[in-house]
């Protein structure tokens, strides 16, 4: 990673120059996690998980640390004869979801791009969701508003992005 900071002033204005953006850094990680051609489908009213990913926080903490992450996914998404609901989940050690975002759609859609997140998912700002686990993973799950109509995902990818330090 490159960080640009202008080289006048004093050494205590660039170190401290260099500190701000440093702090302000993004670092994005992003996996594909519903492809083309399986897709992921459900005709459940009750949520159902549709994809995820699985990471092994304890063995990259030196590169990830354990604050400020926020998660989001993108995809397309069909039910053109109902509405539905998508969920970002913290699935947790005992198997238990801790949603972490919700989107709730009243009618259907035709193969449309959509958007949920960024919601918090690691740190101080995420308290529902245990720090203490070594194996982190992040779901996105679905369900149908009427049962018995399907709903269709496609080409999704999750996002997990670390958001600035407040100064």
């Amino acid at each position: 990673m490159s960080i640009r900071v202008p080289s006048a002033g004093t050494v205590e204005e660039r170190l401290a120059r260099l500190e701000q953006a440093r702090n302000y850094s993004e670092v994005i990680h992003c996996h594909g996690t519903i492809d083309e051609l399986s897709g992921a489908t459900t005709t459940s009213a009750t949520m159902a998980i549709m994809g995820g990913w699985t990471i092994p926080w304890s063995e990259l903490r030196e590169l990830m640390p354990d604050d400020r992450w926020a998660l989001m996914a993108a995809g397309w998404l069909n039910t053109p004869s109902t509405g539905c609901s998508l969920q970002l989940t913290y699935q947790k050690d005992d198997q238990s979801q801790v949603v972490l975002g919700q989107l709730n759609f009243a009618t259907g859609f035709i193969w449309s791009k959509i958007r949920i997140g960024p919601f918090a998912a690691r740190g101080d700002l995420a308290p529902t969701v245990p720090q203490n686990e070594n194996t982190v993973t992040f779901n996105i799950q679905a369900a149908v508003a009427t049962a018995g109509q399907q709903l269709w995902l496609r080409r999704w990818t999750m996002w997990l992005r670390m958001s600035p330090r407040a100064t």
